[in-house]
């Protein structure tokens, strides 16, 4: 099943840290979050698909472990009627760094997401974001690139999350 899937990346995860069996609880709190029941956008096979792109960056990215940490957290708050979610997903990786006690250089991830919030249907970006920040970019919106089965499934979820109708509405999501 995808949420096995998802719970065996989150322990190779955990154990390229090394976390000393701090760590492993949260692959259930985060299959949580992307199964609530009003997500049909950013779900569970969202979040694999975003995994598996991180994982074939990964001798791209400037530091693969910390990038992975902002895939996993980066859409784990979402409510469709809200423009901070990015915003409250980086409170919760800042808490998550912080409990698992990791190195400072986790706290980039935070930095990581916090760049997704200032993207153009929110504000101006302040800057373009650089390095991993611009692959978390990428990998969010990869729905974009997927086939034209996928992405009508897609406009399809996001017409039942949002009420609205039409392609558009996938750019108020995604870009």
């Amino acid at each position: 099943s995808q949420q096995n899937t998802a719970r065996t990346y989150w322990q190779r995860w955990i154990e390229n840290i090394p976390l000393h069996g701090r760590g492993q609880s949260y692959s259930e709190k985060i299959l949580q979050r992307y199964s609530e029941g009003e997500r049909q956008i950013f779900d569970v096979p969202y979040l694999l698909r975003c995994v598996k792109l991180a994982k074939e960056a990964r001798e791209h990215l400037d530091d693969p472990l910390v990038l992975e940490l902002a895939v996993w957290f980066h859409r784990i708050i979402y409510d469709p009627q809200r423009d901070d979610n990015f915003l409250k997903s980086a409170d919760v990786v800042r808490e998550v760094v912080g409990r698992l006690q990791l190195p400072d250089k986790f706290k980039t991830a935070v930095e990581h997401i916090e760049q997704l919030s200032e993207t153009p249907h929110i504000k101006q970006l302040s800057g373009t974001p650089q390095g991993d920040s611009m692959y978390l970019w990428d990998i969010h919106r990869s729905p974009l690139a997927s086939s034209e089965a996928e992405f009508d499934d897609l406009v399809d979820k996001m017409e039942k999350t949002s009420g609205e109708q039409g392609p558009a509405i996938v750019e108020q999501h995604l870009v």
